[in-house]
């Protein structure tokens, strides 16, 4: 009997994408190398890593890492050349050329391709180690642990496949969400630390319809998120930039931040957080303007066009939002102190936030429950963490633990899988 490969030395395509195809007759022998490009940017788009318009940045040197040195750049063009691919283009210091698949592939599900080329594969189980290894760097014992539990982790396959065939197609392009199941029920789990903390995981980039079908020892998953997180977190901000911060707190952003100055906003603005009724409010406000929005759509827009709002061109001018009006009508003094953190860069607050949120959950909640109860099953998704049922109770008392330390207390929201 031959044993199949393991899937994380598969590549995985699309199924009508075929390198032999696409590329002239001088490069077939390249094949696996277009197959490793094209399954680069489809791993990467499933994880969540690609930008707001699908491109996968992927540097040079990550590439030629893998690929043909020499052959590289043509293998590349061929592939742009066919139309198969697409890229941004590079700008010096600031970013990488960025790839996503031609839309001609979003319907198509996705499959698992052997590597046949030796040296190939050679190549890529040591960049795979060299990656490894840059990763291991960033984490912490929790992380550790983490990833480590993270392997109790099931998943319902009949009914996974059964939610994924009710997803609109819009919603699931490419297959990723099917990549993501896929890999949970080939026992093939993931847990990196991005450059500003964040964790990232198997079921990060599931949407809210397939982690019902999530399991621990048979069992559905309960949990335990954040409400109105994002904001809870700016008010803890602002808090911090204004009192002395809890000595334990590893802030190195925390003296480049602007000075707050007192103002009747900025408690209106902390009160409706951490009540969880912000969104709301913000909601009731748009109906007035004439904007009948949902909430999730108003929790989008805030997060774009509020808290990380970017510039309409390379001018510097700003695009109009209504959401932003409102915001700045309704809570100013919270409105100038986001400008001054973004003034260089739109994504500042946001990066501040992941990285408060990383210590928060990961390193304080997550950290006092696995030292509470070792080998006890946890995992997170930013805000939220998620156990076995009957574990729900611990969970919930670490994170209140934990806020009462900070003299915090947002409103969380404790529910089965989601």
């Amino acid at each position: 009997m031959t044993n199949n490969p393991p899937r994380a030395l598969m590549f995985i395509l699309s199924a009508s994408f075929d390198a032999i195809e696409l590329l002239p007759k001088s490069l077939h022998k390249f094949a696996d190398d277009a197959n490793y490009l094209a399954s680069s940017i489809l791993r990467k788009t499933a994880r969540g890593q690609a930008d707001d318009c699908g491109y996968v940045p992927l540097r040079a040197e990550y590439l030629r890492n893998v690929i043909s040195k020499r052959n590289c750049t043509e293998i590349v063009q061929s592939l742009l050349d066919s139309g198969a691919i697409h890229r941004t283009p590079y700008q010096v210091g600031c970013r990488p050329f960025a790839y996503r698949l031609d839309d001609r592939y979003q319907a198509d599900p996705h499959i698992g391709r052997p590597i046949e080329n030796r040296r190939l594969l050679r190549k890529l189980e040591q960049h795979s180690a060299r990656c490894q290894e840059e990763a291991d760097r960033r984490m912490k014992p929790v992380h550790h642990t983490l990833a480590s539990l993270q392997h109790s982790l099931q998943i319902d396959g009949l009914e996974s496949k059964a939610i994924l065939h009710t997803l609109p197609a819009e919603s699931n392009p490419f297959d990723m969400q099917g990549i993501l199941v896929r890999d949970i029920l080939d026992r093939q789990f993931r847990l990196a630390v991005g450059s500003y903390g964040r964790v990232s995981n198997s079921i990060t980039s599931l949407k809210r319809e397939i982690r019902t079908a999530l399991r621990c020892a048979g069992m559905p998953l309960a949990g335990v998120d954040i409400s109105c997180a994002q904001p809870c977190l700016l008010s803890l901000v602002i808090r911090f930039c204004q009192q002395n911060v809890p000595s334990y707190i590893g802030c190195p952003w925390l003296p480049l931040l602007p000075p707050v100055a007192p103002c009747p906003s900025l408690a209106l603005f902390s009160a409706a957080c951490l009540s969880g009724e912000l969104f709301g409010i913000l909601r009731m406000r748009l109906r007035d303007a004439g904007v009948d929005w949902s909430r999730d759509t108003v929790k989008k827009r805030f997060l774009a066009d509020v808290l990380a709002k970017k510039k309409a061109n390379t001018a510097g001018a700003e695009y109009p939002s209504v959401i932003e009006n409102i915001f700045r009508a309704e809570f100013p003094g919270v409105w100038r102190f986001i400008k001054s953190v973004n003034q260089d860069d739109h994504a500042t607050l946001i990066r501040i936030l992941q990285q408060l949120e990383s210590w928060l959950v990961i390193e304080q909640v997550c950290g006092r429950f696995v030292q509470r109860h070792p080998g006890e099953f946890v995992i997170t998704i930013h805000d939220a963490a998620y156990c076995r049922p009957e574990m729900l109770g611990a969970l919930s008392e670490s994170f209140e633990d934990v806020f009462e330390s900070l003299d915090f207390r947002p409103q969380l929201k404790v529910e089965g899988a989601r």
